[in-house]
């Protein structure tokens, strides 16, 4: 049987329905400080007695996340437990991000140059 003290219980419970360290760290701990409740989260995820309390349990969540994703009534639901469940079993896609940053030079001819000076002027009349 495995002991924990209620935070930790409590952590591990949230850490099970929100599948997110910082976010059950936040709840538990009543922490409002992101920095804090990640690093919370991650130290509790490393503790012996919360490790083998969560394994004990993870087959109950991910009984349940199966059968929403099989017979929720709503698509968003089914959706997101089946991404949950890809998610945990380590099939979660890489996130790539990237930036790009692009200089261009507009070339006017003459007749427009003239023109978006015309309404620069008018414009700044305006707000004067």
């Amino acid at each position: 049987m495995v002991t924990l003290k209620p935070k930790q219980k409590k952590f591990a419970d949230e850490y099970l329905d929100k599948g997110v360290a910082s976010k059950a760290a936040e709840i538990a701990y009543d922490v409002k400080n992101n920095a804090v409740a990640r690093s919370i989260g991650s130290e509790n995820l490393t503790k012996p007695n919360i490790i083998e309390y969560l394994e004990g349990k993870q087959p109950k969540y991910i009984n349940k996340m199966e059968s929403l994703s099989e017979t929720a009534k709503n698509e968003g639901v089914q959706f997101q437990a089946t991404k949950d469940l890809l998610d945990r079993s380590g099939l979660k896609p890489i996130e790539k991000t990237q930036n790009l940053n692009v200089n261009v030079e507009v070339i006017l001819d003459k007749k427009s140059q003239k023109l978006i000076e015309k309404y620069e002027k008018e414009l700044r009349e305006k707000l004067d």
